[in-house]
């Protein structure tokens, strides 16, 4: 098959309406513009080119007003320069100057609806200037020119899901005869309100193709061939993943493309022999191809985005969205005192895996813990990730007895089932035993040396310890007894004052764990300001993990200043917002700054680490001044 990225030389000849600006005399600028077609066909879109030759070092892009029943978008700038020549010709010189240079602003126009569009006189402003233009008449058709050579579909994995849930589109494009050109625009990639937009995951070990879509974008397509009523297809296809951001209707807008496909060969017209000679086609056995060109579209789909449930939400749902398996695991069973035992969480499924919380550990009394050690073993399935994420912390008691670990849950929304779904595993019980005290047992007779001679046996007997020298050694200063009697003195007053301490503390622990809202609502600003510095501390300028972390850590604010879950914590707070309906500064920067940290995430914007800094400057600044007002 012929693919390529850029249609036939034939198919870039371009309308150029002429120098259509009337230039007013005022200033010395010359404004020229040119539109490559003015018969667009209903999907499809023309390249406007508004060409500014000017003696200034700059030109500020010029403003298009609002043209009725058309879509303008600004693509691109590039400057063109000219310089002074002399051209001799037998013997005669002829000069030809053409001196500074001019800039280029490519715009984009996309009809809305068939019909026909005026561009009237006055549309168009460059250097703070209306230009007067000749009116231009646009004519959209929706004529579809459908044939079975070729046909493009896309198809979403799911019809109706939930906020925070992802969906993974997969765009189709059958053929069964070569193309040579061809122009593919989709209206859902370009930005959006109602969801964000990233590429899923390449198989490294597999090929793909650059497919050129809209004008200037790229996405790596993949080659593969099937069989429709016995007629072999060559399919191309690629797959983007969408979040979506609000509750609501997504419509995934029918997607264009205009092609010519190859129907046939034909003999290349000679008119000159040496011409014949040098081209391709001599090679070629004198023939060119035969074109048709045809326009298709897709069918529209509409994917129903619902908020999640508010009514019976499990007070340990963290924002797990998906279908999970939970188990717990405790060893061993019986243990000594200060002997490790590990508590093991294994969460398995399919998910957003990656951004599960931590369980919520039990505390216990009398028991050393240590902070958990988090694995995962997960790979990325369409807009899900399947696998298992393993938790594993550590407790040493420090006294026997009987120790239990209490109920642990785990609780998740079941994208299925549409509902929420609560996993209990426990109690435990375990043993815990007096741990070995390491000592020489009694009624051991053991032989002291002194000097290079064995003096005698001495046997100890219970407890006794018989201290033996050879020689009285040197004699103590009184000091060394007031030290030890002071030192005596210290440890009596300084146990007795760690114990009401640390029972004081324990009490007061006790209290909050009967009000866990109240306390996370308390530290709420501590935990972000310590989060942002462990932040800082880790220096993720160059991960990818900076806008990962630095989201994380605006949402677990508001989860613990305001008591919400994490999966809708920031559209939460845009509904209490909006209960309120009062402009309100905060909630526009927290908006603000969640629409640029997606944007960047998933789009993958090239960003500097100035502004990284910024941004988790402005983050910071964003999160005291909320924690004054709430």
């Amino acid at each position: 098959m012929k693919f390529r990225s850029s249609f036939m030389p034939r198919f870039f000849i371009v309308m150029v309406l002429g120098v259509f600006g009337l230039v007013p005399s005022a200033w010395a600028d010359e404004v020229s513009l040119s539109l490559d077609k003015t018969e667009i066909f209903l999907g499809d879109y023309a390249t406007l080119l508004v060409k500014i030759r000017s003696g200034k070092n700059q030109v500020s892009r010029p403003v298009l007003k609002d043209i009725p029943g058309l879509s303008v978008k600004y693509i691109s700038v590039r400057q063109e320069s000219y310089s002074s020549f002399t051209l001799v010709f037998n013997g005669k010189g002829v000069q030809s100057s053409k001196e500074g240079g001019r800039t280029i602003f490519e715009y984009r126009l996309t009809p809305k609806a068939k019909g026909e569009y005026l561009l009237g006189t006055d549309w168009l402003v460059v250097n703070n200037q209306t230009v007067n233009t000749e009116p231009v008449t646009i004519r959209v058709v929706d004529e579809i020119r459908k044939t079975a050579d070729v046909f493009i579909q896309v198809e979403a994995d799911k019809e109706r899901v939930v906020l925070g849930e992802q969906i993974y589109l997969t765009v189709k494009w059958f053929l069964k005869k070569d193309v040579e050109g061809y122009v593919f625009n989709i209206p859902w990639m370009e930005e959006n309100q109602m969801y964000l937009m990233k590429s899923p995951r390449l198989d490294q070990k597999r090929g793909y193709l650059s497919i050129r879509v809209n004008g200037n974008q790229e996405v790596m397509g993949e080659k593969s061939q099937v069989n429709i009523q016995g007629v072999p297809y060559a399919v191309i296809q690629f797959s983007k993943i969408i979040v979506p951001l609000k509750v609501g209707v997504i419509s995934i807008e029918p997607m264009f493309l205009r092609c010519d496909i190859v129907t046939g060969y034909r003999k290349s017209p000679r008119s000159k022999m040496f011409d014949s000679f040098f081209s391709n086609d001599f090679f070629g056995f004198g023939q060119e191809t035969v074109t048709e060109s045809v326009a298709t579209r897709s069918a529209p789909l509409e994917i129903q985005v619902d908020k999640l449930p508010v009514d019976h939400v499990p007070e340990t749902f963290t924002g797990a969205i998906g279908q999970f398996e939970f188990n717990v695991s405790v060893e061993p069973d019986h243990v000594s005192v200060g002997d490790p035992i590990t508590l093991a969480i294994t969460i398995t499924g399919t998910g957003n895996l990656p951004s599960i919380k931590d369980p919520i550990f039990p505390e216990l009394v009398g028991v050393r813990s240590y902070e958990p050690e988090v694995t995962a073993s997960l790979d990325e399935y369409k807009s899900d990730w399947r696998g298992e994420k393993h938790f594993r912390k550590m407790y040493v008691p420090s006294q026997p007895g009987t120790l239990e670990i209490p109920i642990i849950p785990f609780s998740y929304f079941d994208t299925r089932k549409r509902e929420y779904v609560t996993i209990s595993k426990g109690p435990f019980t375990l043993t815990v035993e007096e741990g070995q005290v390491l000592g020489l047992p009694t009624g051991v007779s053991v032989p002291i040396h002194l000097g290079a001679k064995p003096s005698k046996e001495i046997e100890i007997l219970s407890e006794d310890i018989l201290y033996i020298k050879d020689k009285l050694g040197p004699v103590r200063d009184a000091s060394i007894k007031r030290t030890r009697k002071l030192s005596l003195i210290f440890l009596y007053i300084f146990w007795p004052l760690l114990c009401l301490i640390m029972w004081t503390l324990r009490k007061k622990q006790l209290k909050n764990r009967k009000n866990i809202f109240q306390v996370r609502r308390k530290y709420a600003l501590k935990s972000a300001i310590g989060q942002l510095k462990k932040h800082t501390k880790n220096n993720y300028f160059e991960d990818e993990k900076f806008y990962d972390e630095l989201m994380k850590i605006l949402r677990n604010y508001f989860c613990d200043k305001l008591g919400l879950t994490a999966a809708t914590a920031l559209d939460d707070v845009a509904r209490m917002h909006g209960e309120n309906n009062e402009p309100d500064r905060i909630w526009k920067q927290i908006q603000n700054i969640t629409e640029k940290i997606d944007y960047i995430r998933f789009v993958k914007k090239e960003s500097s680490i100035d502004e990284r800094i910024k941004l988790r400057t402005s983050v910071r600044e964003l999160i005291i001044e909320a924690d004054k007002k709430l």
